[in-house]
């Protein structure tokens, strides 16, 4: 990524969904995890200098 600052949405549709669907039995997904009280919100990621 070309970023400083990035999301892990970003992260996983940029590089993750793609390598490893093509490589693999499995296709992964960025999805809310059910019943777990999630309200909302990501995980953001800063490059250090």
């Amino acid at each position: 990524m070309k970023f400083n600052k990035f999301t892990a949405e970003e992260l996983f549709y940029s590089y993750i969904k793609e390598r490893v669907a093509g490589n693999s039995d499995q296709i992964p997904e960025y999805n809310i995890i059910r019943n777990s009280g999630h309200n909302g919100g990501d995980f953001i990621f800063v490059k250090k200098r």
